[in-house]
């Protein structure tokens, strides 16, 4: 089987977060431990070898602000995340542009953006965490467990939404999945107990949906994946893939069956100019 080439992933991770003390050990593990996911870059950057910025939404007025990366302003951020600010994002790249749109891609250089938003969607709690990166630190051999640990660690023990690990270009607010179906992101997140919101390489399926798809042990024997793990808060991670260059046609629709029981009915189809996305053209009604 010849792998797949891969240019870019993205992480989105979606947590109800209504605590402060919750909120600052959550951001504070994705911000870091993201940048320890590039330690190539993230460690140029620190050495002022390649280009990084911040962007900043501070508490109350929620304005945007953008400045150049520092050693002493990221670690100000990171203290400061004990005041729950609206936004930050960490945008590294090797581009000669030393203020990057976060998540842009530059295709000749190594990038990586790494954010948490909170108040996701206007929904009081709802924190929204992403990282987008074109860097092959992202996607080794031991990219899997890398992601895996990496989610674990920081996710594990509050309440998930949903999460996913894409490959390819499925950079969008909302996931493929709803933007084949066109379901908007707000109301997706509404529905988020009744429907998982998509599917990818890595998908994290709240606890409220476990159960009806077969529960750890029924994921597990499904075949649809390398990793089923628990998690303490009840969710459950799934690795389709160990690594993003195995995950093709044949393991994207492994994994469309295996949660096609919470997905809901509708034929997606793809819109004009998304023809990248990886979502299984059928209707998830007619595999329960």
């Amino acid at each position: 089987m010849r792998e797949r080439e891969i240019s870019s992933v993205r992480a989105e991770v979606n947590c109800s977060l209504p605590g402060d003390a919750d909120f600052a050990a959550v951001a504070r593990g994705w911000l870091e431990g993201g940048a320890e996911l590039f330690p190539e870059l993230f460690g140029e950057l620190g050495k002022g070898v390649v280009h990084g910025g911040f962007v900043d939404q501070a508490p109350v007025t929620a304005r945007m602000s953008r400045s150049k990366f520092s050693v002493a302003g990221w670690k100000k951020r990171l203290a400061g995340l004990a005041e729950r600010p609206v936004g930050l994002t960490l945008t590294m790249t090797g581009a000669p542009d030393p203020l990057p749109q976060p998540g842009e891609p530059f295709e000749k250089y190594e990038w990586a953006s790494i954010s948490m938003v909170d108040e996701h969607g206007g929904t009081a709690g709802m924190l929204r965490l992403t990282i987008a990166a074109g860097t092959a630190a992202s996607w080794g051999t031991d990219a899997g467990d890398r992601w895996m640990s990496f989610l674990a660690e920081v996710v594990g023990s509050v309440t998930v939404v949903y999460g996913e690990v894409a490959v390819n270009g499925n950079v969008h607010h909302t996931t493929a999945f709803d933007s084949a179906i066109g379901r908007n992101h707000l109301d997706s997140l509404a529905q988020s107990s009744e429907y998982i919101r998509g599917y990818s390489w890595i998908t994290l399926c709240p606890a409220v949906l476990v159960e009806r798809v077969g529960g750890v042990k029924g994921l597990r024997a499904s075949g649809a994946f390398a990793e089923v793990r628990l998690l303490g808060s009840g969710d459950v991670l799934l690795l389709a893939t160990s690594t993003p260059q195995e995950f093709d046609r044949a393991a994207l629709r492994r994994v469309w069956v295996a949660l096609a029981p919470v997905l809901p009915a509708g034929l997606p189809k793809l819109p004009i100019h998304e023809e990248h996305l990886e979502v299984v053209l059928e209707d998830a009604a007619d595999v329960r």
